[in-house]
């Protein structure tokens, strides 16, 4: 069966038909249809104010120099993994490194390739197996970019002399935070070196190296147990740089010695130019003594003429007289 349409819709299509055809014939004829003219409106510009804003004047605060804190940026944080090599493993070599931001966020971790032949991996405590060193970095170049690194930055670290050991690297002394040697980490295990898993368990709550070691982690836990510590850290060591050292006190002291005996013999010079002078005083006493004697007997002499020339006055006066008499 077939539906049929009805006629009036089939008349209206014969004439939309019929329109569209004299739509087209208008198109093709030549007609003058007038343009449409596009009309220009001046519109009034929008004029700038120009509004003055009191610029920001920068405030200089004078900070003392001794409570100036090294920028966060300067402090990252070291750990290494190592193997064993030579006879039953007991020589360690580098196998992983680590490095940690003072926020944590981890800036290098790198599998390393031993320079020598891996005799023990310690995967028990490293965590490194041979399938991990497949694909490892040459030692030269993990070396390099370590170096460049923690170059005149702070290193946080735990028993900081093996890793940089492994690395075959060294490190300003006064740019090293090592938890294994803090005094107040040390109490813990009576002056001896506390190992990191006490550390964070006592002092940040935190359980580490259940299983493998891993130097993320322990990069990770060090800094933050510096981080809670770092204000009594960096006024312990700013305390400690300013006293003198043993080495120094020593010069000091020797120099103190030195300078009392230099003046021990200048007093004994002085007392003998003292006694010297005693000797002399005596010696001008004498010779005083002996000018009084002197200057008495010349008196005496004076006496002496004095009466001797009265004498001649009177025979003088008698020889007179008798000259007279005469």
């Amino acid at each position: 069966m077939y539906s049929t349409v009805p006629s009036s819709n089939l008349a209206n299509g014969q004439k939309l038909k019929n329109n569209i055809k004299d739509i087209k014939s208008i198109k093709d004829s030549n007609v003058n249809v007038p343009e449409k003219k596009r009309i220009k409106v001046k519109a009034p510009e929008k004029k700038r104010i120009k509004v003055k804003v009191p610029e920001k004047k920068m405030i200089k605060v004078k900070v003392p120099e001794n409570k100036i804190d090294n920028k966060n940026i300067n402090i990252g944080r070291l750990d290494c993994e190592m193997v064993g090599t030579g006879p039953k493993g007991k020589k360690s070599a580098l196998a992983r490194v680590s490095i940690v931001n003072y926020h944590g966020v981890v800036i290098l971790d790198k599998y390393v390739r031993p320079l020598e032949y891996v005799t023990d991996f310690r995967t028990k405590y490293s965590g490194i197996t041979p399938s991990l060193l497949v694909n490892s970095h040459d030692f030269k170049e993990v070396q390099t970019e370590v170096a460049n690194i923690i170059k005149d930055r702070i290193v946080i670290g735990h028993a900081l002399h093996n890793d940089f050991k492994a690395l075959c690297l060294s490190h300003k002394h006064a740019m090293r935070r090592d938890t294994s040697l803090f005094k107040p980490f040390r109490e813990l295990s009576k002056g001896h070196s506390p190992s990191l898993k006490l550390l964070a368990q006592e002092f940040l709550g935190k359980s580490i190296q259940d299983g493998p070691h891993n130097s993320i982690e322990d990069a990770q836990t060090c800094m933050m147990l510096y981080k809670s510590f770092k204000n009594q850290w960096e006024d312990m060591l700013f305390t400690k740089s300013h006293l003198p050292s043993k080495n120094q006190t020593a010069d000091v002291n020797k120099k103190i010695v030195d300078v009392s005996k230099k003046i021990v013999d200048v007093n004994k010079k002085t007392v003998n130019v003292s006694k010297k002078i005693v000797d002399v005083n005596k010696k001008t006493i004498n010779v005083s003594k002996k000018m009084v004697n002197v200057n008495k007997k010349i008196v005496n002499v004076n006496k002496k003429i004095v009466n001797v020339n009265k004498k001649i006055v009177n025979v003088n006066k008698k020889q007179l007289e008798l000259e007279w008499s005469i």
